[in-house]
């Protein structure tokens, strides 16, 4: 029997895949440079030289290239223009970005059917994409309800608005907000109308609220909240995108919290995260979880959550009570 061909099964051809290895490998290169900083600027120059002639080389590979960087890089690198590195500090963060969104391209295996949602896959074939987001889109359709904090933490809830929707999770993102202080964005437009969680949620404005937020709060967590059908084994499945989007020791900390609280749960056993976990993951500088609750859940079990959920927010913030005062400690 010949043996099955599957490059066909890739959006793009082999090339792309090879100079995104490469492209992989020639950033931690430069990583090293900078973090070592052991050998000269010209050797540094270098490295970079082959990282721009490796971009250069993934433009000339078709349409398709521009689509599927669009997936995984984050759209405040499309849209903050040189100004973004003034030092070697913000050149590390970008490239550190980079660095995690490419890993994502690899980790997907060049596959198109990247992302399941509730036994739906995302299947799109040669998409074509140009989008246009005028000044003042926000403001236009805003579609969100924005509850400011302080710590560097924030509750979304993409599916709080019916119908269809996600039923408690803009209450509970409101009520965990106000006991600690974390940031908070409620989605006000129906998922049918527009679904945050979604691959082109992302220029909606809720998602690039979330994306400022993220920038000009220094968020660290983001915490995306949803209710999963009525029959589900555990009282709330964690999703992580299989460990990508939060380091183990902040999943540890909530999964014993969650366990002194009396919170039954799962991890990744099919509500692995949305598109905000996945794309907003920026791994070491932000984690962000998918908390699906049951749909059966109890006001005594949604209290436990609650106050399980506030914990951990402040354990992660390294806040103290006093007296009924937050403190960082």
């Amino acid at each position: 029997m010949p043996r099955q061909d599957n490059r066909h099964s890739f959006p793009l051809n082999w090339r792309l895949l090879r100079h995104i290895l490469a492209l992989y490998r020639d950033i931690n290169l430069a990583l090293q440079e900078i973090n070592t900083n052991a050998t000269s600027n010209s050797n540094a120059a270098s490295i970079f030289k082959k990282i721009i002639n490796r971009l250069k080389a993934i433009n000339t590979l078709g349409d398709n290239v521009s689509w599927y960087f669009f997936l995984h890089i984050q759209l405040s690198l499309y849209l903050s223009g040189n100004s973004i590195i003034r030092n070697s500090r913000q050149l590390k963060r970008f490239l550190v970005s980079v660095r995690n969104a490419l890993e994502k391209m690899i980790v997907s295996k060049g596959t198109i059917r990247l992302l399941r949602r509730k036994d739906v896959f995302v299947n799109l074939r040669n998409p074509t994409v140009s989008i246009f987001v005028p000044e003042g889109f926000e403001d236009l359709i805003p579609g969100y309800r924005y509850i400011p904090g302080t710590l560097p933490v924030i509750l979304t809830a993409p599916h709080a608005s019916p119908p269809q929707s996600d039923i408690n999770t803009g209450k509970l993102a409101l009520v965990i907000a106000k006991r600690t202080s974390a940031y908070a964005l409620i989605s006000n437009l129906p998922r049918f109308i527009a679904d945050p969680n979604r691959v082109l949620g992302r220029v909606w404005p809720f998602r690039r609220i979330l994306e400022q937020l993220i920038a000009k709060r220094k968020i660290k967590l983001i915490i995306d909240l949803h209710t999963s059908s009525s029959t589900r084994e555990h009282l709330v499945e964690i999703g992580t995108w299989y460990g990508f989007s939060i380091p183990k020791k902040y999943l540890d900390m909530l999964m014993q919290i969650f366990d002194s609280n009396d919170v039954t749960y799962g991890t990744n056993s099919r509500f692995v995260g949305g598109d905000i976990t996945f794309y907003h993951s920026n791994i070491p500088l932000v984690s962000t979880v998918q908390l699906e609750i049951s749909g059966e859940a109890t006001r005594r079990d949604l209290r436990r959550i609650i106050r399980a959920l506030v914990k951990f927010i402040k354990k992660f913030s390294g806040v103290k009570s006093y007296g009924g005062l937050h403190r960082k400690s």
